[in-house]
């Protein structure tokens, strides 16, 4: 279990914080944040992995694409956080500028469209029962 000094520290970097706030409306496909937030792949690879590490995020792969999402241990204390320090001016005109239409129903090339069942990382998502044979 992360320390309270290793979440302040992994959401203490601008890049990291605005990855969280981006996934604040549900995960997303690692190919999405990469437009969304521009960076290099191998550099948002790195961010993502230290807010993992710290227990913020939650990672799924599904097929060739990694799938990230707010923990739900975490979404509590973020939730605090997002109500404490609303985006300012500037944070909301830059997510504005790199968020795709919403007019536009074209999905990223790079995975397929988002099946509303499995968008939610697993430990967010109903668990699938067997039934006996």
């Amino acid at each position: 279990m992360p320390t309270a000094p290793e979440v302040f520290q992994a959401l203490a970097d601008p890049t990291r914080w605005a990855i969280v706030r981006h996934l604040a409306d549900g995960p997303r496909c690692v190919c999405e944040l990469n437009g969304i937030v521009g960076l290099p792949q191998s550099t948002l690879s790195t961010q993502l992995q230290v807010l993992r590490s710290a227990g913020v995020l939650v990672g799924e792969r599904r097929g060739r694409w990694m799938y990230y999402g707010i923990s739900r241990d975490s979404l509590p204390f973020l939730r605090a956080a997002w109500k404490h320090f609303p985006a300012t001016a500037l944070e909301k005109s830059a997510i504005a500028s790199v968020l795709p239409d919403k007019t536009s129903a074209a999905p990223p090339d790079c995975c397929p469209p988002a099946d509303p069942a499995t968008t939610a990382p697993a430990s967010r998502r109903p668990l699938k029962t067997k039934t006996p044979p």
